[in-house]
């Protein structure tokens, strides 16, 4: 199972050795992608994941809810990709929401 990192975690981990690819459709990434990355397709990232994916580098994978970057982790996991990649729990939902509950305070 892949390890899941919440948005706190994420922000702080977000550095040269490592990586966010956010695996929505590029049209969703065009419209909202405020935590930049890169924007790889779930299916693209899964056919060709020796274009994006580099040995020894750390990976963070995003989507809207956290559902298909959770599915594309497990299934590069079991594909070799194993403690290189990561599921941002509940995905932008969880930035927006955090971002928000920010905003209140």
């Amino acid at each position: 199972m892949p390890q899941h990192v919440l948005i706190p975690y994420l922000m702080s981990k977000l550095t040269d050795s490592s990586t966010l690819i956010d695996c929505r459709p590029a049209d969703c990434y065009a419209e909202y992608a405020p935590l930049g990355g890169i924007n790889v397709p779930y299916d693209e990232l899964l056919l060709h994941p020796e274009k994006y994916l580099e040995a020894e580098k750390a990976y963070y994978l995003i989507c809207e809810n956290g559902a298909l970057s959770l599915r594309a982790a497990m299934i590069l996991e079991l594909n070799g990709y194993k403690n290189q990649v990561a599921n941002v729990f509940g995905g932008y939902e969880a930035y927006r929401a955090s971002t928000e509950s920010k905003k209140k305070r």
